[in-house]
């Protein structure tokens, strides 16, 4: 049954890839591929590459999931070539601007690119308690906490309103 569900996954992950590459325009994919060699040699070679770590902040902004399709993409395509790829370690931050709305945003990028049941992806949950594994049940039942309820209210202060000025919004 195991050989059957790595089978499956195998497809499935394939399918993902498929769809992100649809996406791209053709400068992008040469882009994706130059991503690729660069991650191969900043990992000191293919033989090392199951070993090295590649982290991505996520916040909720376009420019994060961007940067997030691009390395699954990368990601799941070396896994099409060779048996190991690099880890993909994805930290989700708990600050002010990380609404319930936000949450579900980034809830359904880590559904959409199979982030949570595949074991080359880390998702960490950051906040002023500190880095823990993330739970998928979990993601969006947190309440912000009184420091960052006051963060928020200070950068409301500092910035008149305009939160851009702080947040990527």
């Amino acid at each position: 049954m195991n050989n059957f569900h790595e089978q499956a996954m195998s497809f499935v992950y394939q399918q993902v890839l498929h769809r992100l590459q649809g996406f791209l325009e053709r400068t992008e994919r040469i882009a994706l591929q130059l991503l690729i060699q660069r991650l191969q040699v900043a990992a000191g070679g293919m033989e090392r590459l199951a070993q090295f770590r590649v982290m991505v902040v996520l916040e909720g902004g376009r420019e994060c999931a961007y940067t997030l399709a691009l390395l699954r993409a990368a990601q799941l395509s070396i896994a099409g070539r060779h048996p190991e790829t690099f880890i993909l370690r994805v930290a989700i931050l708990h600050q002010p601007r990380l609404t319930p709305r936000v949450l579900e945003r980034i809830q359904a990028q880590c559904d959409e690119l199979f982030l949570y049941d595949d074991h080359r992806v880390e998702l960490l949950s950051v906040d002023d308690n500190g880095v823990r594994r993330l739970d998928k049940h979990l993601v969006g039942t947190r309440k912000p906490s009184a420091r960052a309820r006051i963060m928020m209210l200070m950068s409301g202060h500092l910035t008149r309103g305009d939160a851009r000025g702080t947040f990527l919004c």
